[in-house]
């Protein structure tokens, strides 16, 4: 992992004429920044201390992208405890038929929840016979 860039402190030198209110928030800001920074140089990462997790599926849609055609139900077991339905975000999609391909961007998926696995029976935007890469974020 990258060393994380050095904070950037406020200081009343740079802004003579501001209120103080300014100065309060100010200093609010840089505290959070230094509190930040020491995270990361940790090598704190929202994977390892989030409950959430990222999933990365490789699937190929059939002639129809219908609910429930084929590629679809994708299935995830959540590896968090979950007491309700997970949420299930999509962070990328890449067409790996054609790389050069514009990706689809309103890609929304729909599940079902049976109390241990999320199925994603649909995601709207996706083409017919085309290969996807699909990384999904999944959080209680």
């Amino acid at each position: 992992m990258s060393q994380a860039p050095q904070p950037f402190s406020i200081r009343s030198e740079d802004y003579p004429d501001a209120p103080e209110w300014f100065f309060d928030f100010a200093r609010l800001l840089n505290d959070h920044a230094t509190d930040v920074q020491a995270a990361l140089n940790k090598g704190l990462t929202l994977q390892d201390n989030g409950q959430g997790e990222y999933i990365t599926r490789e699937f190929t849609t059939g002639a129809s992208v219908a609910v429930d055609a084929a590629p679809f139900p994708l299935s995830f077991t959540p590896k968090f405890q979950a007491t309700e339905k997970p949420k299930l975000l999509i962070v990328d999609v890449q067409n790996v038929t054609d790389p050069t391909a514009h990706n689809a961007t309103a890609c929304f998926p729909t599940t079902t929840w049976d109390g241990k696995l999320l199925s994603v029976r649909f995601i709207t935007g996706l083409s017919a016979t085309t290969a996807y890469r699909v990384i999904f974020r999944l959080e209680p």
